[in-house]
């Protein structure tokens, strides 16, 4: 099977979980907090996988930046299955999922499954092994928001817009906006514009 062939399939969730059947055990993983209320992390991937289809769409990313970009988003939270913590409140926590979700991606080689370059295979674990600092950049005001996305820049040059895109798509797919609607519509608005504004930067470079 070459490139052009797999690019052109109905990239949907069914299609990764035949890939890769061992996400059907993120099932068993419910998180509770302000962000996932009781939601298990296959659906939230799920979710998350349809809302990243959705932008890449709307922003047209297409070929295999798309692909790629999808492809992280379903495996972004595979290491929240070894780091769960339930506290004496029943909230739950999954510090350094993405680093464990990088490790065990590499140790399963799921990457090995799809047609990848060395290169792409290096920007997928990369990309998930830090997908969390998108949703750092929102963590204090505007201006925090802006110096972090220009230290995020520099770090990932050539991920900055997919991390915009799905930081959109992974808090869209969240229970943050019925915790605060407002905060929730401002973290929303400040990644939509500035996506816009690094998809003209790109267009005009």
């Amino acid at each position: 099977m070459n490139t052009a062939i797999e690019l052109n399939k109905d990239i949907n969730f069914l299609y990764f979980l035949k890939k890769i059947p061992e996400l059907s055990i993120l099932r068993k993983i419910v998180e509770n907090n302000i962000v996932h209320n009781n939601e298990n992390v296959f659906d939230h991937t799920h979710k998350v996988l349809e809302n990243t289809e959705l932008l890449t769409r709307r922003f047209q990313i297409k070929g295999r930046k798309k692909f790629l970009l999808l492809l992280s988003a379903v495996l972004h939270d595979y290491g929240k299955k070894e780091t769960l913590v339930t506290k004496d409140d029943n909230t739950t926590s999954c510090p350094g999922h993405e680093i464990v979700s990088e490790k065990l991606i590499r140790e399963n080689m799921f990457l090995d499954r799809f047609i990848l370059s060395e290169e792409e295979k290096l920007w997928i674990l990369t990309f998930i092994g830090n997908h969390n600092k998108i949703h750092e950049t929102l963590d204090k005001d505007d201006l925090f928001f802006e110096t972090s996305i220009e230290k995020l820049r520099l770090e990932f040059p050539n991920m900055i817009l997919e991390y915009l895109l799905f930081g959109m798509a992974d808090l869209q797919n969240s229970d943050f906006k019925n915790y605060d609607e407002a905060g929730y519509n401002r973290r929303i608005k400040l990644l939509e514009n500035k996506l816009i504004n690094e998809i003209e930067r790109l267009r005009l470079n």
